[in-house]
């Protein structure tokens, strides 16, 4: 990617990145050149908005909590009501 190019949501395109990473190369695979490459952005990308790589796989985590949490709360709110295909 060419320099002086401005990204949408960088962190967001790294994390979503980085679990496709994960689901196609599993753990071993997880390292900054290849979250970076499958995002399509330059290498230093990563390191300009995360302190190293260990403080990104921390954010990273905490990001997938909290989208499961907001998922698990839609289910635990709709429990008991229509049916199970519906919900």
């Amino acid at each position: 990617m060419p320099t002086g190019v401005a990204l949408q949501d960088v962190r967001q395109q790294l994390f979503d990145a980085a679990e496709r990473v994960l689901l196609q190369d599993g753990a071993n695979g997880l390292t900054s050149r290849a979250v970076t490459t499958e995002a399509g952005v330059a290498k230093g990308v990563l390191h300009r908005h995360f302190e190293d790589f260990d403080a990104f796989l921390a954010e990273l985590v905490q990001d997938r909590v909290a989208r499961l949490a907001g998922q698990a709360a839609t289910l635990r709110d709709s429990a008991g009501t229509g049916d199970v295909a519906g919900n």
